[in-house]
């Protein structure tokens, strides 16, 4: 959560020293204490973290810069939090992002015809939250106070099968 990244248990250390580079699709400033520096996704000014909204750029450009910005000799894998996508394509748990479908699977499509994906897990499915901590507790529930409704459940199987398309198509 980049609102309050402290608050969230955001690791802020990786962000600052750069094994961390986040790249919201949209995202307002936010108000970060201590020192994180600027990175590839984001600018310090002043008391102010800005992040490097990639929504407001040219996808298939920014898509070209991350591949040449990985490491060669690397095998990658693949993790997919829905939680990015928009309300519309995925019920989560969580605070929900607003990329649009097209973009991940284009992303996919992408990353996947480099020849270097070896594994990929998705996640961020609606399900009942069965949390012990108290604090994550409260945080579930003011994340997503609601329970899912078929609808949700109907256009998550949706997006879910678009997933399951898009890496049959992609990898050999």
């Amino acid at each position: 959560d980049l609102a309050r990244p402290q608050w969230r248990g955001g690791n802020l250390a990786a962000l600052a020293a750069g094994r961390i580079v986040l790249y919201p699709w949209h995202h307002a400033p936010s108000r970060v204490f201590g020192r994180i520096g600027s990175g590839e996704g984001h600018e310090r000014r002043g008391k102010w973290q800005l992040w490097r909204n990639v929504g407001a750029e040219a996808w298939e450009g920014f898509l070209a810069g991350l591949l040449a910005s990985l490491p060669r000799s690397d095998r990658l894998w693949l993790t997919i939090d829905k939680d990015v996508l928009r309300p519309e394509e995925a019920a989560t748990n969580w605070d929900q992002g607003e990329m649009p479908l097209a973009a991940l699977l284009a992303a996919l499509q992408r990353l996947c015809g480099s020849g270097r994906v070896f594994g990929a897990d998705v996640c961020g499915d609606y399900a009942q939250a069965r949390l012990r901590q108290p604090l994550k507790r409260l945080s579930a529930w003011l994340d997503r106070p609601r329970a899912a409704a078929a609808p949700d459940l109907e256009r998550n199987s949706r997006t879910n099968a678009a997933l399951i398309d898009a890496f049959a198509q992609a990898l050999p």
